[in-house]
């Protein structure tokens, strides 16, 4: 029994060393650069009425499955698609202007590999036999290099810090592979429904609220929309665990900062997780010879490139 308890805090905490591995390497200049394009995509997809459609096999249809709900939650089109069941049919859902997420961990799944065949087949037929539709072709795997990725437009990595057998006694059930996609996944909605409502969060949360009237979510919203409308006799409290950076902090200042708060303040419409902010911190400070001596006029200039 002690090693089994051993083993779950174990495991546990591989996936909170597979996440600030996820973190740093998504933190990457080109790695940004890669994702702005794929929300700009996504986001030109949904705005010219087309959707985007997740395709997975395995645990990752799973997956596929749960992300689309959460885009359908923020007002945004999506559908899921299992490639078995595509090649069967259910393919006559891809409309032009769509955008498909194809997911796969280890990016050599066979069935999404011969879908995604198939339907770049088809992109050369004639439009009288239902060819000539171009879409955006997106996979979400941790190997860039690898089949699936090779035969789409963009990539959205997952990178892995280690595989499963490596952590579980040989076992290669996937169980951080996994977390990792989903996470990456739930960033990404979250990331787009801002871009697809140019900013405007009230109306998404609006949106979004409308969208789940039942469960602790409806009840906290309609609580929220009562404590709004009836009058506030006290100031509101900020959060203990959000701060604001300013250029005149001394950088003792700045290092308890980010240490002793979960969220960071940069600008007035930007928050960053104090771990995103540690981590260009650390950059800056092996660099401030070249970058200059002030860590937050360095993060904003980091941030508008």
């Amino acid at each position: 029994m002690d090693n089994a308890v051993e083993l779950f805090k174990n495991l546990l905490y591989n996936h909170s060393v597979q996440m600030d591995f996820l973190v740093e390497k998504c933190e990457g200049e080109e790695y940004l650069r890669n994702l702005n394009e794929i929300i700009t995509a996504l986001c030109h997809s949904l705005k010219n009425h087309g959707k985007i459609i997740l395709v997975g096999c395995g645990k990752t249809f799973k997956i596929a499955k749960k992300t689309v709900a959460l885009l359908q939650s923020l007002g945004l089109r999506s559908t899921y698609l299992h490639p078995t069941e595509a090649l069967h049919g259910d393919m006559g859902c891809i409309k032009e202007q769509d955008s498909l997420l194809l997911c796969s961990t280890s990016g050599e799944t066979e069935e999404v590999i011969l879908f995604l065949k198939y339907l770049i087949e088809m992109e050369t037929w004639p439009e009288d036999v239902g060819g000539g539709k171009v879409l955006n072709k997106i996979s979400v795997c941790a190997n860039p290099e690898s089949s699936l990725s090779v035969l789409c437009d963009n990539v959205v990595q997952v990178p892995q810090k280690f595989s499963e057998d490596e952590i579980q006694d040989g076992l290669r059930a996937p169980t951080v592979s996994t977390t990792s996609m989903l996470v990456v996944l739930d960033c990404l909605c979250i990331a787009l429904s801002n871009a697809y409502y140019d900013g405007n969060t009230q109306r998404r949360n609006i949106i979004f609220n409308r969208a789940h009237p039942a469960g602790g979510i409806g009840k906290r919203a309609k609580a929220l929309k009562s404590s709004e409308s009836a009058p506030s006799l006290e100031p509101p409290v900020a959060s203990a665990l959000t701060a604001k950076l300013r250029p005149a902090m001394t950088e003792l200042e700045v290092l308890q900062t980010l240490i002793l708060h979960d969220w960071i303040v940069v600008e007035p419409t930007l928050q960053l997780p104090s771990k995103t902010v540690q981590l260009h911190y650390k950059i800056w400070s092996a660099q401030r010879d070249v970058e200059g001596a002030n860590f937050c006029n360095y993060l904003k200039s980091r941030l508008q490139t």
